[in-house]
């Protein structure tokens, strides 16, 4: 089954910019073992991460939430030879603010898989934000169903969301 071409909103779509009083201009991309860098395309072939069956991609139906201290307005799943991402769009109410710590992925036997990223790290402001978590993973974790956890830094407060599936 082939799935639909999955677009992601212009502004998750953005690199971010580069820090204030930094310049890109005369700067030396450092040198990688894979043929036109670690990253794109390119890198993920060599590397194996990616694989001749692409990325595939799901959006996570009606994803069923802990609270209403965030709102999951669009969540998709992604999956390639050796890696897992979950990409969230959250709403946080007026006049609220979360300070993103941890971000983890459980399963139904409560075992949490390894996250290589998370981004971004730190606050997220009232209004629309989008939460991106990376992990390895083989092919049995493709036949579970999870549960992301975002734990708040410095409060112990824990967001949960149900019913994440991986394509």
């Amino acid at each position: 089954m082939t799935l639909p071409l999955l677009s992601l909103p212009a502004h998750a779509q953005e690199r971010p910019s580069p820090p204030e009083g930094s310049s890109s201009q005369g700067a030396v991309a450092p040198r990688s073992s894979t043929p036109g860098g670690d990253e794109g395309l390119t890198g993920l072939l060599v590397s194996g991460v990616m694989d001749g069956g692409g990325i595939r991609g799901a959006v996570i139906p009606s994803p069923r939430c802990s609270d209403a201290s965030m709102k999951v307005t669009r969540a998709v799943s992604f999956r390639s030879a050796q890696r897992l991402a979950v990409w969230m769009e959250v709403q946080i109410p007026e006049a609220s603010s979360w300070n993103l710590g941890r971000v983890l992925l459980v399963n139904e036997a409560e075992k949490v898989l390894r996250s290589l990223r998370v981004w971004p790290q730190g606050p997220l402001s009232s209004g629309r934000n989008t939460i991106i978590l990376e992990l390895e993973a083989g092919q049995r974790e493709l036949r579970e169903q999870y549960s992301l956890e975002l734990h708040e830094s410095g409060s112990g407060r824990i967001f949960t969301v149900w019913g994440i599936r991986f394509p």
